[in-house]
């Protein structure tokens, strides 16, 4: 793409609507540095206001919540040992 792409193109491109060969098109066009296009993806992209600094946390306490059932416990050396028949004394510090 010599040119800049059209507005409603690039904004398309932006929004995740583009596909196959334009989307390829449009992304060889910014990484190029072209300075107007970055422009106007950067004021695209840009918050439209300021999030408070937690605005997240009650998102990732949710994933947190979904995936710690999954999460097997860590093993410790101690148990690992007993597993593999390695015989530990009674009161080791293992």
């Amino acid at each position: 793409m010599d040119s800049h792409p059209k507005a409603e193109q690039l904004i398309r491109f932006l929004e995740g609507r583009s596909e196959g060969a334009q989307a390829r098109i449009l992304i060889a066009h910014l990484l190029r540095g072209c300075p107007t296009c970055s422009a106007t993806a950067a004021e695209f992209l840009r918050p439209k206001r300021k999030l408070p600094p937690n605005a997240y946390d009650a998102a990732f306490e949710k994933a947190l919540l979904r995936i710690q059932p999954r999460r097997a416990p860590i093993p410790t050396m101690r148990n690992l040992m007993v597993r593999q028949g390695v015989p530990v004394l009674p009161g080791s510090p293992i």
